[in-house]
């Protein structure tokens, strides 16, 4: 009997040390291709939305989001743009393009441009801000130097909520590494997001 529980614990603990090597090495999957989401967009108290394009920067700005919104100082540069250091660097794809007002882009990586009128440079597209023309764009941002607030926005439309960007689905194992219920009984592995603990039932 001795020798059953020895050798179920050691299988258990070779299930637990593979799971854990999955979390920790972030393995991808499907769910984690880049997509298309909408952020806010907030300047002295006024309010707007924009389209954030699917790359591999706004997939890593979307992870920052996630835990909080971002504020950057911005300023006028060449009189078509306003621009500011974001709180990280992100891949960069650059490409040469000729923006137009209410494009978004990334600069060397590090910095965010919103353009409110047009300049041809290599760029890393974010996205673009929704339903403005030029004129209301120009306003938006005003003049000077400014403090944009960026928020993430949910797929119903609201501002991402702390129960929604804390929430993780837990998972539970078998000792073979098999997906079972959460009311299998016996030795288990639970799996809550990168945290592996092992059960009993």
């Amino acid at each position: 009997m001795k020798r059953i529980i020895k050798l179920i614990a050691l299988v258990l603990t070779a299930v637990f040390i593979r799971l854990s090597a999955r979390a920790s090495n972030n393995e991808p999957d499907m769910n984690s291709t880049p997509e298309q989401y909408k952020v806010s967009l907030t300047v002295n108290g006024n309010k707007a939305t924009a389209t954030i394009v699917a790359n591999q920067a706004t997939a890593e700005l979307k992870e920052l989001l996630k835990n909080g919104n971002i504020y950057v100082s911005m300023n006028d540069y060449g009189g078509f743009e306003k621009v500011g250091t974001l709180p990280q660097s992100f891949t960069r794809n650059d490409k040469y393009t000729t923006t137009l007002a209410g494009d978004i882009m990334l600069y060397q990586g590090n910095q965010i441009v919103i353009f409110y009128d047009s300049n041809s440079w290599n760029y890393t597209p974010i996205g673009r801000i929704d339903t403005m023309t030029a004129s209301d764009i120009k306003s938006f941002l005003g003049t000077g130097n400014i403090s944009l607030e960026i928020s993430l926005i949910s797929t119903s439309g609201t501002r991402l909520l702390k129960s929604e960007k804390t929430s993780l689905k837990t998972e539970y194992y078998d000792i073979s590494g098999n997906k079972v219920s959460e009311e299998t009984k016996g030795f288990l592995i639970r799996k809550n997001g990168n945290r592996t603990t092992k059960i009993w039932k």
